[in-house]
């Protein structure tokens, strides 16, 4: 299972209501551990499972901007963590992935602009833009049985940014 959906709205902390606050752990963090608690038992039943979430290297960035979505993001790491050990016994892995930058459709109408991606590239240790490709061959690494010994972890594909 792929648990993967965000939205990463730029916002202040100022800007943070309580509604707002509760609309970002819905939307980036929440429906994971539901998710989760449901293929459980489909997994339990089938000896064994791979549950991949998806989170962003904006947390332990220190990325500014966006901070209920940080934190959300930071959430999904705890999640992976702490389950770890319950899903274990079933023979269930669970990781999660950070991305970096990564050129989606909506990261480049919204803000990949020239002058950012120029900001990135610098600061990545690989000097290209990473695209969604990128994600996904971590996602059918972690799916497939080559990394049937890979649990609990934070799997970064940024390019070396962090």
């Amino acid at each position: 299972m792929v648990n993967n959906a965000s939205n990463d709205q730029r916002h202040s902390l100022e800007e943070i209501t309580e509604k707002y606050w509760d609309e970002r752990m819905a939307i980036n963090l929440k429906h994971y551990l539901f998710a989760i608690q449901t293929v459980k038992k489909s997994m339990v039943k089938n000896k064994g499972g791979s549950i991949i979430n998806l989170g962003s290297v904006s947390w332990f960035r220190g990325a500014v901007m966006f901070p209920a979505y940080s934190i959300a993001k930071a959430g999904i790491y705890g999640l992976t963590r702490s389950l770890a050990r319950d899903l274990g016994e079933h023979n269930i892995r669970i990781n999660s992935i950070a991305p970096g930058s990564i050129a989606t459709e909506r990261q480049s109408k919204l803000w990949l602009n020239p002058k950012f991606k120029k900001e990135i590239l610098k600061k990545q240790c690989l000097s290209r833009q990473l695209l969604p490709q990128d994600v996904s061959r971590m996602v059918l690494y972690l799916a497939s049985d080559i990394s049937s010994g890979c649990t609990k972890q934070n799997f970064t594909v940024d390019g070396g940014l962090t």
